[in-house]
């Protein structure tokens, strides 16, 4: 059963935040390829698809009744495989169900090759008949070196995660309704009660890799010829809706008879999913590779001459499909005038605490999440804790201290590696290396642990090279009575008004992940032009 909007997510939002200004091929240690590596991979003997063939952390117990292969397309390039497996197990003589996708996809960003490969897993009661009753999960995302894992339990009402990161394991408790269902909701609605034309229908279950809540909304429309690997096949289309409070993503379905999904397709990004067999899943692509990074930049005509010494900026913004409402967010660096329900006049200021601001600044403190620890912060680690001092260990203003942090960020993180996603600040103090993700989570975890509250923020940033806007992620740190940014890829102690921001988030819960969302929004729908620039 093919994901019909996760991968779309899980694929994409950790690799989307890779618009760092210096992101260049990197010489030396980085892997470049002509195109990206789809069979070279070894398959171990449960299927689980993986590079070293190490599934021992997950239960393997049950019989494999059900099977089958999916191809993964974006815009038109090859870029993954998945395997889905279901079969039946037993837990204290309780007949349970458990489902499996294993996928792995390779994608380039900057010309460097990004590898993730993922494992979800659900146990079920076998009575349900496609029902809800999830009974336990685990989940598995290795990008690059980093490796988040998930493991969730259904108990007296509640779903209780953890989450475990190199260096630290997070705990968090999510009310649970019976009639929620697992990792694979939507799918087993669909093959339980197949769907007939013009019928609506409403489905809620967990969110895997985000671990969160989240509704879809499912319309039928009609029977149709949809192409196939295998050839032509009548199919019925369905559009589907995540809501995930606030956060749309749309889809479309086409289901067979069986309410088996066969082909699914996200219009915004033109990702595909494809139901084939394990041999055509497996084969190389043909042709080269998909650039993310290129792919994803929004194009600004004219260009923007020197954004480094940008004040205040003025951009007129527009959606292609959907509201502008809610895309962009709004503080003392940033203010958005609404024109219509497309577009947007957003004004982009340079924020420093020592200057008044052009507009008061909003009421929103810092909370206790912008100071603590969590699994992708990890401020109190002990690499870390030593970091912050050497960095800053000469003064007591935070202002200073911030911006020490900020320059020691941008000397120490000297390789420029974009074959990881999304590592976490452990990591990167062990590693120093990494691209803009990885210097806003080392940045935000050492301003921790000189109790200065920080966040991390993520939108777009001009892009010289490709003359427009990649998205990124930098940093905020609090000051005074606002939230100041600051940019560790940089380090100049002041970030011009080259810049648009989409959202903020202290990275905290079990998964930091899903604060990403809003970036998905605007892939492929948004047009940009300056109207005013100094």
């Amino acid at each position: 059963m093919p994901r019909i909007f996760c991968l779309t997510c899980l694929v994409l939002i950790p690799m989307l935040a890779a618009g760092c200004r210096d992101a260049t091929p990197v010489a030396g240690n980085a892997t470049q390829r002509t195109g990206p590596r789809i069979a070279e991979v070894a398959e171990d003997r449960t299927g689980v698809v993986a590079s070293d063939g190490a599934t021992s952390d997950f239960d393997e117990s049950g019989t494999i009744t059900k099977e089958h292969w999916e191809a993964y397309y974006l815009q038109g390039h090859r870029v993954g495989y998945a395997r889905t497996t279901v079969a039946a197990a037993q837990e204290e003589g309780v007949p349970l169900v458990r489902t499996r996708n294993a996928s792995r996809t390779v994608l380039e960003r900057a010309g460097q090759e990004v590898v993730q490969e993922l494992t979800l897993t659900e146990w079920r009661r076998a009575d349900e008949k496609g029902g809800p009753a999830l009974v336990r999960f685990e989940s598995s995302m290795t990008t690059g070196p980093q490796r988040i894992v998930s493991r969730g339990v259904v108990r007296d009402g509640s779903l209780v995660i953890e989450t475990t990161t190199p260096g630290k394991t997070e705990s968090q408790s999510i009310p649970w309704k019976a009639e929620y269902g697992g990792l694979f909701v939507v799918e087993e609605s669909l093959a339980a009660r197949p769907m007939q034309p013009a019928e609506r229908r409403s489905v809620t279950g967990l969110v895997p890799i985000f671990n969160i809540v989240g509704t879809t909304q499912l319309v039928a429309a009609d029977y149709e010829t949809v192409k196939l690997p295998a050839g032509e096949e009548r199919l019925l289309r369905i559009e589907s809706t995540l809501d995930l409070g606030g956060q749309k993503l749309a889809s479309t379905v086409w289901t067979n008879e069986k309410g088996e999904v066969l082909r699914s397709l996200v219009p915004a990004i033109g990702q595909e999913n494809v139901r084939t067999t394990k041999e055509d899943a497996l084969q190389k692509p043909v042709g080269g590779g998909f650039d993310l990074l290129a792919a994803s930049v929004v194009k600004l005509p004219g260009g923007l001459a020197d954004p480094q010494s940008l004040g205040r900026a003025v951009f007129r913004a527009k959606v292609t499909s959907g509201t502008i409402d809610g895309i962009f967010a709004e503080g003392v660096s940033q203010q958005v005038r609404r024109l219509d329900d497309t577009s947007a006049l957003v004004t982009v200021l340079k924020v420093l605490p020592s200057e008044p601001a052009e507009v008061a600044p909003p009421t929103s403190p810092p909370t206790d999440e912008d100071l603590a620890a969590n699994n992708l912060i990890q401020s109190e680690d002990p690499r870390i804790v030593a970091m912050a001092e050497e960095a800053a260990d000469t003064t007591t203003d935070p202002w200073l201290t911030a911006v020490a942090l900020e320059k020691f960020v941008a000397r120490s993180i000297q390789k420029k590696n974009f074959s990881q996603a999304f590592a976490t600040a452990s990591e990167v103090a062990q590693s120093l290396e990494g691209d803009c993700t990885e210097h806003a989570v080392l940045l935000a975890a050492l301003a921790r642990a000189k109790k200065i509250p920080a966040r991390v923020a993520f939108g777009l940033v001009y892009y010289p090279p490709e003359e427009g806007f990649a998205y990124h992620m930098w940093n905020e740190v609090w000051i005074g009575d606002r939230w100041v940014p600051l940019d560790g890829t940089i380090g100049r102690g002041v970030v011009a008004a080259d810049r648009l921001k989409l959202a903020d988030s202290s990275l905290s819960g079990g998964s930091g992940l899903a604060a990403i969302l809003p970036v998905i929004q605007v892939f492929g729908r948004l047009e940009l032009q300056l109207e005013e620039a100094k």
